[in-house]
């Protein structure tokens, strides 16, 4: 008799921008009760682009690549650090861009879901 294993596992994090401009509960019910407010307009510049999220310290610390005991090393808040040389990818997982993700939930669907 033969039994499942589990060879490997893996962290993801997963950079997905337009996910958060066109879904999300607060998005959508704005969207629903005041299509022009100055949230709707001012989301994008809110936004971190993928190298932003590949050098954010606590990203970074999820995928292995520093230790949660680094992050002292940086001063709070962390939203405005970067760790300088940071690579997406970790001992422990990665940081995917949005492209790659998209194109890896459409190689994946079997039920033809993703369009």
């Amino acid at each position: 008799m033969s039994y499942a294993v589990v060879k490997g596992t893996s962290y993801v994090l997963v950079h997905t921008p337009d996910m958060i401009l066109h879904n999300g509960t607060t998005q959508t019910t704005e969207k629903q009760a005041n299509p022009n407010s100055e949230y709707l307009k001012k989301l994008p510049e809110h936004l971190r682009n993928y190298q932003e999220v590949v050098s954010y310290p606590p990203n970074q610390a999820y995928i292995g690549t520093i230790t949660p005991e680094d992050l002292r090393t940086y001063e709070m808040p962390w939203y405005n650090k970067q760790v300088q040389g940071a690579d997406r990818y970790g001992k422990f997982g990665e940081i995917m861009p949005q492209d790659e993700f998209i194109g890896l939930m459409k190689i994946v669907d079997a039920f033809d879901l993703v369009k």
